[in-house]
């Protein structure tokens, strides 16, 4: 059996490095091409371009694993069934179930690395291709991206930040104005910074600037601002990763103990959009649901490319297009519903794996037989 197993692995491999070099390539194209290929001609030096395609790959290579495993399986098993080894197994008393032993496995490694991958790769290199971004940005259009920030105290708004400009790259916030209010809601101080900067001891200061404090008969005292902390009755709980969570598009550059920080944080704003936090909510569960499709797609193309009838690669590479196709389709179907409000985030993000692991039993079922 441990050579069954071997020849499963082997065959299994080579296809599935294949697809990682494919379907990475194809992405790239399609998703990151043309803004390259924008800040190409808007001026941008070669070597900040060949930075950012690299710290593009990660986020690519953590979504084709789980596509090539289906592409290995697929090409796999029709090599096998074009040389009529997978019979040659049936006359040796070997079940097709037990072929699958290693095939699953095989999905479980791709799903681990995947989630590993993912999880401690992904989100500091997707995070620095966000900093980066923005100073291409910045350069472009001449100018930074103003950025408000909410200050919540046990689920009430007690003030509010307002910066010109935010250094993602250092956690620097610049000219900064804003206003902290009293538990009856007025406005007891007004201030303005030249920066607020985050300290590796995760926490804000200020670098010079002014405050006026009302004083109870209705009189603002000024306050000459050094480098100082601020005052302790300012709670600046957000960190300056969290300043471009609601900017970004999906949830890459957090991982999920970020993720789970974030939507806790959400949930104590009584005035925070319910949508803003299902978007989490579906992102922290398909960082999950999103590396064990590796394990469905090796379960799901093996039964499939069993036949009694030759197929060549071509096939087989077409067949896990329009699987994916329809995999993925389901998932980003879900998931509408679900930031919709219309479906839980977990169920959205699981019930395609379970309908593939459904799927794949059916048809190992059916092979078997």
């Amino acid at each position: 059996m441990r050579l069954l197993d071997r020849l499963i692995y082997r065959e299994l491999l080579g296809p599935w490095i294949f697809g990682v070099a494919m379907f990475t390539v194809v992405l790239m194209a399609g998703t990151y091409l043309f803004r390259l290929t924008n800040y190409l001609v808007e001026g941008v030096p070669v070597t900040t371009i060949l930075h950012l395609t690299m710290l593009y790959m990660p986020g690519l290579l953590a979504k084709t694993f789980a596509m090539s495993s289906l592409l290995a399986s697929l090409l796999a098993f029709a090599r096998l069934s074009n040389d009529s080894e997978v019979i040659a197994m049936h006359a040796a008393g070997i079940s097709l179930l037990r072929a699958m032993a290693p095939v699953a496995f095989f999905g479980f490694l791709v799903s681990a690395l995947t989630f590993v991958f993912g999880e401690f790769v992904v989100p500091r290199a997707s995070y620095e291709a966000v900093v980066i971004q923005a100073e291409v940005l910045k350069k472009m259009r001449d100018s930074g991206r103003p950025y408000y920030q909410p200050l919540y105290v046990n689920g009430e708004l007690r003030g509010i930040l307002a910066a010109r400009d935010v250094d993602l790259r250092t956690g620097t916030m610049k000219d900064v104005l804003g206003a902290w209010y009293g538990p009856d809601g007025k406005a007891v101080r007004y201030f303005f910074f030249n920066e607020l900067y985050y300290t590796k001891d995760e926490k804000w200061m200020i670098n010079g600037g002014e405050s006026w404090t009302r004083l109870p008969d209705g009189n603002l005292v000024r306050t000459v601002l050094g480098r100082v902390e601020p005052p302790k009755e300012m709670v600046l709980s957000f960190t300056p990763k969290e300043l471009t969570a609601s900017s970004l598009r999906d949830t890459d550059s957090f991982s999920m103990a970020e993720l789970k920080q974030q939507i806790e944080a959400l949930k104590q704003n009584p005035r925070m959009d319910p949508k803003q936090i299902r978007d989490l909510e579906v992102g922290f569960w398909s960082k999950i649901s999103i590396p064990l499709s590796a394990l469905v797609f090796c379960l799901v193309g093996a039964p499939v490319a069993i036949r009694r009838v030759r197929q060549s690669v071509g096939v087989g590479v077409a067949t896990s297009i329009v699987i994916i196709f329809l995999y993925y389709m389901l998932f980003n179907y879900l998931n509408i519903l679900a930031k919709g409000g219309r479906m839980d985030p977990a169920v959205s993000a699981f019930l395609p794996v379970a309908a593939g692991l459904v799927a794949a039993a059916a048809l190992i079922w059916s092979k078997s037989r």
